[in-house]
């Protein structure tokens, strides 16, 4: 396995995480175990950040593959692409509804749809939920 390959299907752990840290960081915010805070948003737009970076690295390595293997291989690729720009569409929502305190259930309600359309990705490109 190539290192471009490689860094992409690691990274993946690295927005689990970050997603994963976000909802915690809302449901505590919605719960009342804390209050809305800077955590809120930055947990939200790192779970965005990392998703760019996946975004970039997942570009590299399809057009790399489209010029090695040709056009046969984008149409394998087109479900897993569709699903994940879906995911980062919903994660830049997220980020962008974290700035307001009452916003909180629709920024924790995105940042989960963002992490099921990430994990309908993977399962489309490796066929597992979790590759």
């Amino acid at each position: 396995m190539d290192n471009i390959l490689l860094l992409h299907s690691s990274i993946r752990w690295l927005i689990l995480i970050a997603g994963l840290l976000a909802m915690l960081t809302h449901i505590g915010t919605i719960s009342n175990i804390t209050t809305y805070s800077k955590y809120n948003r930055i947990s939200a737009l790192i779970f965005a950040i990392t998703m760019d970076l996946q975004t970039a690295i997942g570009a590299i390595l399809l057009t790399r593959n489209i010029i090695a293997l040709g056009y046969d291989y984008l149409i394998t690729v087109i479900p897993h692409a569709a699903s994940m720009i879906l995911a980062i569409i919903t994660a830049h929502i997220a980020s962008r509804w974290s700035k307001s305190s009452q916003k909180i259930m629709s920024t924790l309600i995105a940042t989960i749809i963002s992490l099921l359309f990430m994990l309908a990705g993977i399962r489309e490109i490796t066929g597992n939920w979790f590759g």
